[in-house]
């Protein structure tokens, strides 16, 4: 048996307000509508801000993809003061517009409705269609692919190399991960930039990283993590990818020494990775450990405690070999 449900969200972070209601009609059998609110909840709390409206979109896709018979209005008006709005029925897209202030007092405004409408005009300021689309073109042009991108906006699902990262994870912390977990991106971040010294990698480019407060940090990893948000915990994989035998018992070793040592704390994860990072990923060798101490912004004492680590995992590897 089928139940409409409505649903009204508003969130405000960073000088951002996102807001969106929602009708359908939801199955008996599937995931109770309360549960279903604390996952919007979670989701949009752990946004570290409101900007990018395709992966805001692609959250609440995933998040409501059971619903049947379904309406969405959505207001997005971020920390520049650009307001979008998008409706889609039955989760597809049948209207978007734009507002966006190009010059004090003058404001750019986009609408398109389906079937194919596009209209945009400068407010306050008399153009005709000529001079709007030669002043503005780049503006345009963003808009039609905006468009575009949200016509193919649908729910998330896990990739072969989503398996993956979460198996590592599970492997490595002996948990499952939860992609709704405040701690989540600290917990992958590190654990793949301690992984790389043993030699396990995905190629996510951790030579080429961001110092986030202090902690080196992928941003393609991020945006996947960030992308997984709405799957929320993952204990289940359909089709789990195959690990090599050698390599599952090396990150399970690496994770289990690391986490003793660690105690599985945030701070002690970040040290940790940050001095590999800042030993380049070889920190078993002989280092200037002042120099390593200087870049990566801890004492010599906690360096020399890493390197300790890093070797006495490195024999306990050598030592399941035979």
């Amino acid at each position: 048996m089928e139940k409409n449900y409505g649903i009204q969200k508003w969130y405000e972070k960073n000088n951002a307000i996102l807001e969106f209601t929602f009708n359908g009609y939801l199955e008996e059998n599937d995931l109770p509508i309360e549960k279903i609110e604390i996952l919007l909840d979670k989701c949009f709390e752990r946004m570290p801000f409101y900007q990018n409206i395709n992966l805001i979109m692609s959250w609440i896709q995933t998040i409501l993809k059971d619903f049947k018979d379904d309406y969405l209005q959505l207001s997005l008006l971020d920390k520049n003061g650009k307001e979008t709005k998008v409706e889609y029925k039955n989760k597809r897209l049948i209207y978007f517009e734009t507002n966006e202030e190009i010059e004090k007092g003058k404001t750019l405004n986009t609408i398109y409705t389906q079937p194919f409408n596009f209209h945009t005009c400068v407010i306050n300021k008399g153009l005709n269609k000529e001079e709007l689309l030669e002043m503005y073109k780049e503006k345009i042009k963003d808009a039609l692919q905006q468009i575009s991108d949200l016509e193919d906006i649908s729910s998330i699902n896990l990739t072969e190399k989503d398996k993956l990262i979460c198996e590592i994870y599970q492997l490595f912390y002996g948990e499952n991960p939860d992609f709704t977990d405040k701690d989540i991106s600290i917990k992958m971040q590190t654990m793949f930039c301690i992984l790389i010294q043993f030699n396990v990698s995905l190629d996510y480019g951790f030579d080429q990283v961001i110092l986030d407060n202090k902690m080196p940090l992928s941003l393609q990893l991020q945006y996947d993590i960030d992308r997984l948000t709405p799957l929320g915990e993952i204990n289940k994989i359909k089709e789990p990818v195959k690990i090599a035998e050698h390599q599952k018992r090396k990150i399970e070793v690496v994770g289990e020494i690391v986490r003793k040592s660690t105690k599985n704390n945030l701070d002690n994860l970040i040290q940790l990775s940050t001095i590999i990072y800042g030993g380049r990923y070889d920190l078993s060798q002989e280092h200037d450990i002042e120099k390593v101490a200087k870049y990566a912004g801890y004492s010599n004492e906690k360096v020399e405690e890493s390197i300790n680590l890093v070797r006495r995992i490195e024999n306990q590897l050598e030592q399941i070999k035979h």
